[in-house]
């Protein structure tokens, strides 16, 4: 059965309550569940662009000064987290499809967690005392744990009135076919 929960959209509600009887139907029409997982893919994807609504929580100043750049846009350096924010329909059930490093920062965390030992490329450096040798190359860094504190910056979801009204449009053209 699928569960349709909007708070804050009385006129939304109302207009589900009276499809409450027809709203089982979507979960055998796959087509349905695609046009409203697309909705909320993009949707999602979009919120990220414009830096969240409401607005994410700004970096820190010790992380802006680690970005190259400077801070440029909170969640997307490369883009390939926002690409991997997609939607799939299982069973007549709709689920998001994320990456872990996207769940993590749209439910936050805050704990400890296990470092894999792994190698480093570094740029040169000096390794001497008083003497201005430098070195490059690979650096070898052991298995380590680190305490983590992600702010939650919440993505998912139907947050605004005008997403709210398409998916009211795709529910109200498969429910009439």
């Amino acid at each position: 059965m699928l569960k349709v929960k909007i708070q804050g959209f009385d006129e939304t509600r109302k207009t589900f309550d009276k499809l409450n009887t027809n709203i089982q139907t979507l979960t055998h029409n796959r087509a349905a569940l695609n046009a409203v997982g697309t909705l909320l893919s993009a949707a999602a994807k979009k919120r990220i662009s414009e830096g969240g609504l409401p607005p994410f929580k700004p970096l820190k100043a010790a992380t802006v000064a680690q970005k190259p750049g400077g801070a440029g846009q909170i969640l997307i350096d490369s883009g390939i987290g926002r690409r991997s924010v997609t939607t799939e329909v299982q069973g007549g059930e709709l689920y998001y499809v994320l990456n872990r490093y996207m769940a993590v920062h749209h439910f936050g965390f805050k704990g400890t967690v296990d470092v894999p030992a792994h190698r480093r490329k570094i740029k040169g450096r000096n390794i001497g005392r008083g003497k201005k040798k430098t070195a490059s190359g690979v650096a070898f860094v052991k298995a380590h744990q680190r305490k983590m504190n992600l702010p939650e910056r919440p993505f998912l979801g139907i947050l605004n009135a005008q997403e709210e009204r398409s998916l009211g449009d795709i529910l109200v053209k498969y429910l009439a076919t």
